[in-house]
């Protein structure tokens, strides 16, 4: 070929440079699969990447749901909405509008705090309960410092209520991975407001059992209160009446009397297994009330100073009494003396706030019977106005005695309409 078969040397020559050629386009196929094995390598390790780095920012979002920085201020007032869930059991809160929506009739406990950071603007925020402030906090700084607050509050809610967070115009919180911004609640006790039970007027049609009684509540359709029981069976009497005297006119003059007599009589069967059943009802309710009364004692207050003002300095220690009360489930608070008197043997928790305008300095202790527990104090300065809070859980015997009480020596405490200042407890369980 070309000569090359009778030259040797070219041959070799000639297959030297095919070989080569061969190598690089075999090298050249291993390098573009190796490349293209290593793209794809490289893009399912951006991925992976990608994916932790989304996970990471997660982890490190505040309750309020951002990342790191201020939230405010604005014109107007704003529901805080905390997206960071760690429990929500009942799903009574909802993270898309930040507002609890009470699942049962009963006392339920609410606390929150607020954090800023590095700024000189002020934090306030209050608690709302179905569009009315019921208690908040506030922190205004004179410089670049940095300062959490905490209220709480236990409440009655009724059902439909509502309670949530609302920022105050003009005002800021910070958040960070950390969570300084919270807001918590849980049911302590619910109550009753007469057993709701339910009944099937199904006698009407006749299909009401002769023995109507406890047997017959899983046949229910109708919802009454008991307490209407009465008053149900009375307007079946009025209509009984009513219905006899037409049968009585009606038979007089068609002259139908077998046929009225006997619906008489069906109607008078019916009246007393509406009534029999009704009398269950009641007893059924007396007996769920009276078993209630002594096993399960429920004890919660909850109070703020109720002045728009100050209180103080003085020249000896006084006890704050605190006059606005949101609840008092028991009557164990007197908002004329500020005393709390256990009226149950039992392990009680109290959280107390003290809150202050301007230059002056906030002293105040959770005492019991006339002995300072835990305290808080809050040398202010520059203007600044803060509240600072504690909390402490005794067990107390019945008759003893909690307060809050405000320092002599210049110390101060003050209040206004969104209602910074406040005093709670509740009884975890007797004892």
């Amino acid at each position: 070929n070309g000569g090359t078969d009778s030259d040797p040397a070219a041959a070799v020559s000639v297959w030297d440079s095919e070989y080569k050629i061969h190598n690089k386009q075999i090298e050249t196929a291993a390098t573009t699969s190796t490349q293209e094995r290593c793209q794809s390598i490289i893009h399912t390790e951006l991925r992976q990447l990608r994916a932790m780095v989304e996970e990471l920012k997660r982890q490190r979002q505040g309750a309020l749901g951002i990342h790191g920085g201020h939230i405010g201020p604005y014109n107007t007032g704003t529901t805080s909405v905390y997206r960071k869930i760690f429990t929500n059991v009942g799903n009574a809160y909802s993270s898309n509008t930040g507002i609890f929506v009470r699942p049962v009739r009963g006392v339920y406990v609410f606390g929150f705090s607020a954090f800023n950071h590095a700024s000189a603007h002020t934090t306030a925020i209050s608690v709302y309960y179905n569009g009315q402030t019921i208690f908040s906090i506030h922190d205004e700084k004179s410089g670049s410092t940095d300062d959490s607050s905490f209220n709480s509050a236990s409440i009655l809610l009724e059902e439909g209520d509502q309670v949530y967070m609302r920022l105050l115009a003009n005002m800021r919180v910070y958040e960070d991975h950390l969570i300084y911004n919270t807001f918590s609640g849980h049911l302590l006790y619910p109550i009753m407001g007469g057993l709701t039970l339910t009944l099937v007027l199904l006698c009407l049609s006749g299909t009401l059992s002769e023995d109507a009684g406890e047997d017959n509540l899983n046949d229910i359709m109708v919802q009454i209160q008991p307490e209407q029981g009465r008053n149900i069976e009375n307007e079946y009497k009025t209509h009984n009446q009513q219905v006899k005297t037409a049968s009585t006119t009606t038979t007089t003059q068609s002259g139908c009397e077998p046929t009225i007599h006997t619906v008489m009589r069906e109607l008078g069967a019916m009246e007393e297994r509406l009534g029999a059943t009704v009398r269950s009802l009641e007893g059924m309710r007396n007996r769920l009330e009276a078993s209630e009364r002594p096993n399960r004692p429920q004890v919660a207050f909850s109070a703020t100073l109720g002045i728009s003002g100050t209180i103080g300095p003085v020249s000896n220690e006084i006890t704050l009494v605190f006059r606005r009360v949101l609840s008092n489930i028991g009557n164990a608070y007197n908002p004329t003396t500020g005393i709390f008197t256990a009226p149950v043997r039992g392990l009680y928790h109290f959280t107390f706030t003290a809150f202050d305008w301007g230059w002056s300095t906030t002293g105040a202790s959770l005492c019991h019977n006339g002995q300072r527990m835990v305290s808080v104090y809050d040398e202010k300065e520059g203007g600044s106005s803060e509240s600072s809070s504690n909390s402490a859980t005794f067990l107390l015997q019945v008759g003893e005695q909690v307060y809050v009480a405000l320092w002599s020596d210049g110390r101060r405490i003050s209040d206004n309409g969104n209602h910074y200042s406040s005093f709670n407890g509740f009884l975890l369980f007797p004892m």
